[in-house]
């Protein structure tokens, strides 16, 4: 059991957010770090749904040459079923060694070693027709989730969210969502028929995930460590002083080290808890419990299981299979402009208006497309309302479970406690997400359109909860953060 640090900080360095200026250093690497750090996920995300044709074909092809008889279309949906729910299964298991790679590795380093997977396994996927292999897909879709789980949803946010200045913090947190954003958007665009998403050009669509990562690997010698590792965990003031100056872009900074060094005295912040002492330490309930519930909201709402089913429902509300696609790319692209406006809106409202603004749309739109489904038939306009009600939904995820959550749950957490919070919060958001994409289907198919009244449900709670207990976080020191918990 450890011992719980009380300790208030009351005094804010009063000359921090109004000396500290935007970069373009910082800017470029918040950008650069999220966009290619999250795009891989983005891209598996939304490839498997852009090649659902062509790799059905493929599976069922390859496995009647390999035992020379007809395989059952059970068979090939139940190997269909396998390919796209492996990768956050693959998610999970990626969650759980974020702390351990942090922890001897640091965060940038960490970060360089999923790239180089994501290459690898991106090679993996696109070599796969050319092997008769539909094994490899399921074998590197599953390590494309490990990477994900790690990278994209652990040690990507906690690294923008540190070397982020503190009165930008949210808007470069923003980054992350929109990097998985545009990863969905680019793998719907290159996934039409008429591109990459055929019996030919499929394996070049999968093998497009890595690029990014290429690009990262080329020049992460540019990035910096974070200025909060060197500082708390390393113990070298130096180094930590000239990042924070570059990033903050003033020569003094001992406006911020002070208020690392207050917070520094909270406790030890050189050593790192495990997930054993970050439950059994008293102070860090409410942390673990606002970050676990808003973790498990992002996806219970429905976003990746709609995502995945995304073509197979708006058949079912009644779209033509030619309009299919492009209604799929209208919605994805819409998120991209959402996150955008979001960067923004989440430093002027705060994050805590802006998750509740967010499911409040989702909320709706759920219940929008729930009626419009159960009543396509009594107007052609109704499926079109289908879309536009989905435009909806992942208007509101992007404004507020989408990119906020990737936002606040680093910011919930001390720097002793973050990385073993980051992987608790990514477990459960991993967990969440294996089971929405395995269970929605069938959902689909038992009650049809009264899927959504359900996710509309648990939207609803999510408001309620974060508007009970979710502190915000808007230019908020971490201590204070910590101290804002301690109050309630």
């Amino acid at each position: 059991m450890i011992m719980e640090q009380e300790c208030q900080v009351s005094i804010r360095a009063p000359t921090k957010p109004e000396t500290a200026k935007v970069t373009a250093r910082a800017t470029w690497i918040a950008a650069f770090v999220a966009f290619t750090g999250t795009w891989h996920f983005g891209y598996s995300i939304g490839s498997v749904n852009a090649a659902c044709v062509p790799l059905t074909k493929f599976i069922r092809m390859e496995f009647e040459d390999r035992y020379q008889s007809n395989v059952s279309s059970e068979f090939v949906d139940a190997i269909w079923v396998t390919t796209s729910s492996i990768f956050p299964i693959g998610g999970l298991f990626g969650s759980f060694v974020i702390g351990p790679l942090i922890t001897r590795f640091g965060r940038l380093r960490s970060i360089l070693f999923c790239h180089v997977a994501v290459v690898i396994l991106s090679t993996i996927l696109g070599l796969s027709k050319f092997c008769h292999l539909p094994e490899l897909v399921i074998l590197a879709r599953f390590g494309l989730g490990v990477t994900s789980g790690a990278g994209a949803i652990g040690i990507c946010p906690m690294y923008v969210a540190e070397v982020s200045p503190m009165k930008v913090r949210g808007k470069f947190g923003v980054f992350v969502g929109t990097g998985i954003s545009v990863g969905i958007f680019a793998a719907n665009t290159l996934g039409l028929p008429s591109l990459l998403s055929n019996d030919a050009m499929w394996p070049l669509l999968f093998a497009l995930t890595g690029v990014p990562s290429l690009l990262f690997i080329a020049l992460c010698k540019t990035l910096p460590e974070s200025p909060r590792q060197l500082y708390f965990e390393n113990g070298e003031t130096e180094k930590a002083t000239e990042v924070l100056r570059k990033v903050n872009g003033i020569a003094d900074v001992s406006s911020i080290l002070n208020e690392m060094a207050k917070e520094k005295k909270c406790g030890d912040s050189r050593t790192q808890l495990t997930i054993r002492q970050i439950f059994s330490t008293r102070s860090l309930m409410w942390p673990l419990i606002a970050s676990s519930i808003l973790a498990a909201a992002q996806q219970l709402t429905g976003v990746n299981g709609i995502a995945f089913n995304m073509n197979k429902a708006f058949v079912e509300a009644g779209l033509t299979f030619q309009i299919v696609p492009y209604a799929t790319m209208a919605v994805s692209g819409s998120v991209i402009f959402i996150n955008l406006a979001c960067a923004f809106l989440t430093e002027k409202y705060g994050r805590k208006s802006m998750l509740c603004l967010g499911y409040s749309l989702e909320a709706v739109s759920l219940l929008m497309i729930s009626i419009f489904m159960k009543t396509q038939h009594m107007s052609a306009m109704l499926p079109y309302m289908t879309v536009a009600s989905s435009i909806g939904f992942f208007c509101g995820f992007g404004l507020g479970g989408g990119c906020v959550t990737h936002v606040i749950i680093p910011e919930l957490f001390d720097q002793a406690s973050r990385s073993a919070g980051m992987m608790i919060s990514s477990a459960v958001i991993w967990i969440s997400f294996a089971l929405c994409a395995v269970v929605t289907p069938y959902m689909l198919a038992y009650i049809g359109g009264y899927t959504f009244v359900l996710f509309c449900i648990l939207a609803v709670a999510t408001v309620a909860f974060t508007a009970w207990r979710v502190p915000e976080t808007r230019n908020k020191s971490f201590a204070e953060i910590k101290t804002e918990f301690n109050r309630k």
